[in-house]
């Protein structure tokens, strides 16, 4: 088990020194070699494990977005009838649930570290509640226009 004092100070030296003098500061330092081959491994390990990870939330960003806009303009078109009132004010609901949505998307861990081999799965798993937002807000859009009397 490395020690995780020697894994941060090699994690935070790792860029501007070499292995060698890092190495041979630890050891100057009193550190075992054993421990500080261990720490090394440890480091290098963590590395390629951050390697291997994909960042969704540029992807899952981007969805959101157009799932919002196009529904939105879908709602003015047939829902709407192109009234400009009623188009405003479902593109001020529709932007607040943009808004949430977005704040879920940036918060939410799965979507910064990826696995590679379970893209889909993050993806569809990090937007239901970004899509139930958005299908929620139009069902009440919906409903709010069938009520209102000409």
């Amino acid at each position: 088990m490395p020690d995780d004092d020697l894994s941060r100070y090699i994690r935070e030296n790792r860029a501007r020194y070499t292995r060698e003098a890092i190495t041979e500061q630890l050891i100057a330092a009193g550190h075992e070699p054993a421990a500080i081959d261990a720490a090394w491994i440890a480091v290098e390990e963590e590395e390629r494990a951050n390697a291997a990870t994909i960042n969704l939330r540029p992807r899952a960003t981007r969805i959101v977005l157009a799932a919002y806009i196009l529904v939105w303009l879908a709602f003015g078109l047939v829902g709407g009838g192109g009234q400009g009132g009623v188009l405003f004010a479902a593109g001020l609901y529709f932007g607040i649930g943009l808004l949430v949505s977005l704040f879920i998307i940036s918060v939410w861990g799965g979507f910064q570290r990826a696995d590679p081999e379970r893209v889909v799965i993050v993806l569809v798993g990090g937007l239901v509640i970004p899509f139930v937002i958005l299908f929620g807000l139009l069902g009440f859009c919906v409903w709010f226009i069938s009520q209102l009397t000409f």
